[in-house]
C-alpha cells in the first residue's frame, strides 16, 4: 500500500484466512483452494471467490462468494458455489477469520 497498490490478494497457505482494509487498500490473505489436485479429499474445503468493483483504480465494493472446493467421489477437484447454511457458515468463518483485523473487510 505504502508503494502504491490498489488491491492485495494473498495466496497459498490451502486454507481460507481473513481480509481487512489497511490505509483503505482491501487485502485478502488467501482464498484456499479454489481448484487443487494434490489431495483429493482435503480436510479444510472453505475456499471463496472475491469479487471487486473497480472504477480507474479505485475498489469500490467488495464482496466473497462461498465455495466448497471438491465433493469426493462425486466431483473431485472441482469447485462448487455454496448456498443456504452451507454458504453462510463459510462467511461466518470468514468474518472469523478477520475479528483480530482493526478493519476487517467483511463482518456481521
Amino acid at each position: 500500500m505504502d508503494d502504491g497498490a490498489d488491491l492485495v490478494l494473498g495466496s497459498h497457505p490451502h486454507v481460507l484466512q481473513g481480509a481487512e482494509r489497511y490505509k483503505g487498500v482491501p487485502i485478502v490473505y488467501s482464498l484456499g483452494n479454489f481448484v487443487f489436485g494434490g489431495n483429493a479429499n482435503p480436510r479444510n474445503k472453505e475456499s471463496a471467490i472475491f469479487e471487486a468493483t473497480l472504477r480507474g483504480t479505485q475498489v469500490t465494493h467488495t464482496h466473497f462468494v462461498p465455495v466448497q472446493i471438491t465433493s469426493v467421489p462425486e466431483a473431485p477437484f472441482q469447485p462448487f458455489v455454496l448456498h443456504g447454511r452451507a454458504g453462510k457458515r463459510v462467511l461466518d468463518h470468514l468474518v472469523d477469520y478477520s475479528k483480530a483485523f482493526p478493519e476487517p473487510l467483511v463482518g456481521p
